[in-house]
């Protein structure tokens, strides 16, 4: 009987020395200013969930959330499918949700635009994209790379509301597919499509490992909610017309997918 009860005692002592103390941050990629209500709305759901450790940290600093997944650090991460896969396969993170749809990015031009009929045509121009290296730039870098004159590249915050705004330092855009679907929609005549990526796994929901195993179930069984789904769906849009989340493998992320970060993370 007193080996088995130093055995629990000690097993009790190993896993509290391992458990989280402190806060822990749960990234969104998204700006206060784009979304102004998601983050105190998401701390209150979680607090009411018991989930009171975790804090919700947007990208208004975008360097601790890529760095964050790039070196392994801890914390719950809604990230893109490249970025999931290096944290998958690099820092042995979990994923445990993604969005159900694919992923597929294109580069988009104004229709009126009578200079520009293929990619090739860009050489020179601007072409608006998010920061680097997210998919929409790398796949604007990919795309061009081999032209004679290389375009230029802008960050701006928000793709989509460049295109609204019909901002003239863009002669083109780097934009999620099902957005340039939804301008094709309401606007049939304004964009043509020039390039095309594959598609990919959708946004997943990665943990580092600690925090998976403790607070794994939870957090899927708090991110499946009703209420938090309801909260969340506006970021959901930005990825994908289809806002369900289905349950994320490691299998659905391998080493091909985080290649296109080749040259930029190591």
């Amino acid at each position: 009987m007193r080996i088995i009860h130093l055995t629990l005692m000690l097993g009790f002592a190993a896993f509290t020395q391992t458990a989280h103390t402190g806060q822990i941050p749960f990234y969104l990629p998204l700006s206060t200013e784009q979304f102004p209500t998601i983050s105190n709305q998401l701390n209150t759901a979680l607090r009411t969930a018991g989930l009171a450790n975790f804090t919700v940290t947007t990208t208004d600093y975008w360097h601790p959330y890529q760095q964050g997944l790039r070196q392994g650090r801890s914390g719950v991460y809604f990230a893109a499918p490249h970025f999931s896969a290096w944290a998958v396969d690099k820092n042995k993170f979990v994923p445990i949700l993604r969005l159900q749809s694919e992923l597929q990015y294109v580069i988009v031009a104004r229709r009126n635009d009578s200079d520009v009929f293929e990619v090739n045509d860009l050489a020179g121009r601007t072409v608006c994209t998010q920061r680097a290296p997210n998919l929409d730039f790398l796949l604007s870098r990919t795309a061009l790379q081999k032209a004679v004159v290389l375009a230029r590249t802008k960050t701006v915050k928000s793709v989509p509301q460049a295109m609204r705004a019909d901002d003239q330092d863009c002669q083109a855009f780097s934009v999620s597919r099902h957005i340039f679907e939804r301008f094709a929609k309401t606007d049939p005549f304004k964009f043509i499509r020039l390039q095309q990526s594959s598609a990919s796994q959708n946004y997943a929901y990665v943990l580092d490992r600690k925090t998976a195993l403790e607070f794994g179930p939870a957090l899927k069984k708090f991110l499946l909610s009703p209420q938090t789904q309801a909260i969340l769906q506006p970021m959901y849009k930005l990825y994908s017309t289809k806002t369900r989340l289905v349950s994320a493998k490691t299998r659905d992320y391998t080493d091909q997918d985080h290649a296109p970060l080749i040259g930029y993370w190591r």
